[in-house]
């Protein structure tokens, strides 16, 4: 690294900023005491969610959870009585669908919480299985096509909110090894998909929540720290 004087940066400013700009880094020195250094611009740090987002790999949410209305369905507890679990220090939650759908529905049990704190990450795939679960309570009967419409529409709102991930090439590897328990093919993806966002995250721990006993056993067979049971 170059060092100079002040003097001597003021007589050549030009110069040493030109060397500036094509990498260089220039100590600039008063009475031999370093006071300043020169140098192209430090990259700006962002977060691997931000990161992943850059490379195509999670498309990131609102995450503005303070905007969410579920209204409850004639057959569904009303949403006062949901149970939040507050977990300590985690930020990161991967959510199921059973997860998901525990909110819009207003399912007793214990629910992933949903504060400014957390993120919220999950597959592409919760998108189909959440809505084909909407349409499943309506031909079952237990909503009518209002509450049907509302409902989708409150998944949709929900959805936008999420951070979520594709189903890519990565994923597919991931969900193609072997598992120490029998493993349905969703739920391999679900749990991929988990293991490649808690890599990424480094010292960030993530939280796996799901409501579904065999998608538990898939996730804790891998290591995962499973919420929700």
């Amino acid at each position: 690294m170059k060092a100079i004087n002040v003097s001597e940066l003021k007589t050549h400013l030009s110069k040493y900023l030109r060397m500036a700009s094509r990498g260089a880094r220039i100590l600039v020195k008063d009475r031999n005491e370093p006071i300043a250094q020169l140098g192209p611009p430090q990259a700006e740090a962002i977060s691997w969610r931000e990161r992943m987002a850059h490379e195509g790999r999670l498309r990131l949410g609102t995450q503005n959870w303070s905007k969410l209305k579920i209204y409850p369905s004639s057959t569904a507890a009303s949403i006062s009585n949901l149970r939040f679990v507050r977990s300590v220090r985690t930020r990161v939650k991967y959510v199921d669908s059973s997860a998901i759908l525990r909110i819009l529905f207003s399912e007793p049990g214990p629910v992933v919480p949903l504060t400014a704190d957390d993120r919220i990450v999950s597959s592409e795939l919760l998108e189909v299985e959440a809505f084909r679960a909407v349409d499943r309570e309506r031909l079952l009967g237990n909503i009518n096509d209002t509450q049907t419409a509302v409902k989708r529409k409150e998944l949709t709102d929900l959805i936008t909110m999420l951070d979520l991930a594709p189903i890519d090439r990565a994923v597919i590897e991931h969900a193609k090894r072997s598992f120490a328990v029998n493993v349905r093919a969703l739920d391999a993806i679900h749990v991929a998909t988990a293991e490649i966002l808690a890599a990424e995250g480094g010292n960030e721990a993530l939280e796996f929540w799901t409501h579904d006993d065999r998608q538990s056993v898939a996730a804790l067979s891998r290591g995962l720290s499973v919420y929700g049971i």
